[in-house]
């Protein structure tokens, strides 16, 4: 059996009975399965949203303490009088908090706090006014001056700008060298706090059909909405005291304003906490149109894929694959290049590749073996193996034709003292320049015609029926066929006399050489 009836046998049933069983399958359970991958869909994004979260914290701390142990910022800081550390070193400090805004652009503000709360360095990216430079009052700071670790993190309201703000603060703490020593405590300087929106670290990417429902923060008795534009929070006191009571990292269905929701919802600080929760009548809306798109679509594909794929594997695979099953029987001698047009861009297509390169390399490593076997390779002229081919050649069709054939056998009389005083390598070069010679004088059609051959026989052979040998040395053998008398053989042999014996110039050197040329007829 051919293998496009095998194939057609086995892939007929093998996607529509799957296929079928699927869509009948997929009609009745899609909806249930519907709510888990909208729950997977919605971990996933807040998974993605935490570490987003956290590294941006942590980006803010890392450049929030690597600012706090700046030398010039501890010198800022040690400077007692107030009117020197502003005129010598208010500038440059600026200057630094502005290169740290610019190298972390969600940076909105960053300011250097006094341990009585005094803002006395304050920088924005954004057109802002800094109303409040007294903090010491601000539950911010109160925070700031309890905490007992590396950076602390709060989100409240903006007093300069009324918008729920992230602020990450660090403490600076350390010796003064002048006055203390290595057994006191260090101490705490004052501390760096920075500023930024809740949608630099919360992204906004919630998954369809999740958008459609409602995302907030908690913090203690407090709801904060993230994204600005979103419908606002109504009965929040109510509303903070429900989500208390739902379990963190966990789904549950409960009743929000009248509506049935599936709520999720994730800590992001120890008492920050992210929610979102959707109506559940949108999530049954959407499995509903989902099944019936899917039960459409597997009756579609039935339609449609059976019979294209079926075009398309006799196009994509079993056309190749009788192209190159042909072009191996041409590959066979190796005598010929195959080429294998490329129709794709596969396996197969590669293969015909392979198949294309192994034909070249096969042509070139037979040339190379004929040229090793036949050709001189000082001259370029057909060598003794194939000078004895050829005359046998030549022999058998003047018996054919009954043509007269006549052998030159040519003798260069001063080579070997021009060899012996002027060196091989001019020697060689006199060899190749009597080629040349022998080759001009043999091209045009008075003198002799070329062997014949059969008009079947490739370039490589074509290449070879040369009239003119090398035998070795010297020697230099001519056969002249389709000859009408014997006289015209002697009229080629005293034009190559003559040809040879003008002076012949070789690099710097004028070479004068003479022929002796034998004549053999048949």
């Amino acid at each position: 059996m051919r293998l496009n009836s095998k194939v057609s046998l086995t892939i007929i049933p093998l996607v529509t009975i799957p296929l079928l069983l699927v869509g009948v399958y997929s009609y009745y359970l899609l909806w249930h399965r519907n709510m888990d991958t909208s729950h997977a869909q919605l971990e996933y994004y807040i998974e993605h949203l935490e570490m987003h979260y956290r590294d941006g914290i942590t980006e803010t701390a890392i450049a929030l303490k690597t600012l706090s142990e700046d030398s010039l910022l501890r010198q800022y800081l040690l400077t007692k009088d107030e009117s020197d550390r502003y005129m010598l070193m208010h500038k440059p400090m600026l200057a630094k908090l502005h290169a740290v805004q610019n190298t972390n652009p969600k940076l909105r503000e960053i300011s250097l706090l006094l341990p009585n709360g005094y803002e006395d360095l304050w920088v924005s990216n954004r057109n802002a006014v800094n109303y409040t430079e007294d903090e010491s009052g601000s539950l911010f700071f109160r925070e700031i001056q309890q905490q007992k670790t590396a950076f602390h993190t709060y989100l409240g309201i903006n007093p300069d700008t009324e918008k729920n703000t992230f602020y990450v603060s660090v403490p600076i703490i350390f010796r003064d060298r002048t006055q203390d020593t290595f057994t006191t405590a260090p101490k705490t300087r004052g501390y760096l706090a920075a500023s930024i929106d809740p949608t630099d670290l919360l992204f906004h990417n919630i998954p369809s059909p999740w958008d459609q429902g409602t995302t907030l923060l908690t913090r203690s008795n407090q709801i904060y909405q993230p994204y600005p534009g979103e419908k606002q929070i109504l009965n929040s006191d109510n509303l903070i005291k429900q989500l208390k009571t739902l379990p963190v990292n966990q789904w549950t269905s409960t009743t929000i304003d009248d509506q049935r929701v599936q709520h999720f919802s994730t800590k992001l600080a120890q008492d920050l906490i992210f929610h979102a929760y959707i109506p559940e009548n949108v999530l049954l809306a959407s499995s509903l149109s989902i099944n019936s798109f899917i039960l459409a679509l597997a009756a579609l594909m039935l339609l449609i894929s059976i019979p294209l794929m079926l075009k398309l594997f006799r196009n994509y695979i079993l056309t190749p694959i009788e192209t190159i099953n042909q072009a191996v029987y041409q590959l066979r001698t190796g005598e010929e290049i195959v080429e294998i047009p490329k129709t794709t861009s596969d396996e197969l297509n590669e293969l015909a590749s392979a198949y294309t390169y192994f034909s070249h390399e096969l042509y070139r490593s037979n040339q190379r073996i004929h040229n090793l076997a036949y050709i001189d390779s000082l001259t370029g002229l057909p060598n003794r193996t194939l000078f004895q081919r050829n005359l046998m050649r030549a022999i058998q069709y003047a018996d054919h034709e009954h043509e007269i054939l006549a052998l030159l056998y040519v003798d260069l009389d001063n080579f070997k003292s021009v060899n012996d005083n002027m060196n091989h390598a001019t020697g060689d070069l006199l060899l190749q320049t009597i080629a040349n010679i022998l080759r001009e004088l043999l091209r045009t059609e008075d003198m002799a015609t070329r062997i014949e051959y059969d008009e079947a026989e490739n370039d490589q052979q074509n290449n070879e029926r040369s009239n003119c040998s090398r035998l070795g040395g010297d020697e230099f053998t001519i056969l002249l066929p389709h000859l009408r008398a014997p006289y015209q053989a002697a009229l080629v042999a005293e034009r190559i006399m003559e040809a040879i014996n003008r002076p012949i110039p070789i690099n710097e050197h004028t070479v004068y050489v003479t022929a002796s040329i034998g004549i053999a007829l048949w």
